[in-house]
């Protein structure tokens, strides 16, 4: 398993509304057969909308088929396959994700926005400015958000497959 990990992905309480926003503005949300007037538009023009500042968030919808609500909890009373796992993730992936944010205090009050200021502060103080690989706030928010979107993740899967039984 490599990249990360959805089983912690949060559920996401409106997972049409991308796709819904997306059909208004593409002008086929009157369409008798939406899909078919979607499939009907360019690609470079779907690209186009899509990529309008807004809110686009295409992520995985949990549908308890291919993408099961509770994959933790599955996880550790092991009712899933049954598998030895080799989880990892690459160096400074997080650099993908922090493009947007022009420091990292808008990085940290973004992504955790449901955690205080003094918590920030020792995040801040465990990724210091000046320490090997990290000479700016783009790299301090990449090495954060490494650690926090797929260290933690996998360490978590690892731990709770191992708790589970499985060779990890």
């Amino acid at each position: 398993m490599e990249s990360g990990q959805l089983t912690f992905y949060p559920n996401n309480p409106n997972a049409t509304a991308s796709w819904n926003n997306m059909v208004e503005k593409l002008n086929c949300s009157s369409a008798s057969d939406v899909l078919s007037c979607v499939r009907k538009i360019p690609a470079t023009q779907i690209k186009s909308v899509i990529e309008e500042p807004g809110n686009f968030a295409f992520g995985p919808v949990r549908d308890n088929i291919t993408f099961i609500s509770h994959a933790g909890i599955a996880r550790q009373h092991g009712k899933i396959a049954q598998v030895p796992i080799l989880i990892g993730n690459n160096f400074q992936e997080g650099r993908l994700f922090v493009g947007a944010y022009n420091s990292t205090q808008q990085y940290l009050q973004t992504v955790l926005s449901h955690v205080n200021q003094s918590f920030y502060d020792k995040v801040l103080a465990a990724y210091p400015i000046g320490c090997p690989g990290i000479s700016n706030d783009f790299q301090q928010a990449a090495a954060i958000d490494t650690d926090y979107r797929f260290m933690c993740t996998a360490s978590q899967i690892a731990n709770y497959s191992s708790i589970a039984g499985f060779p990890t």
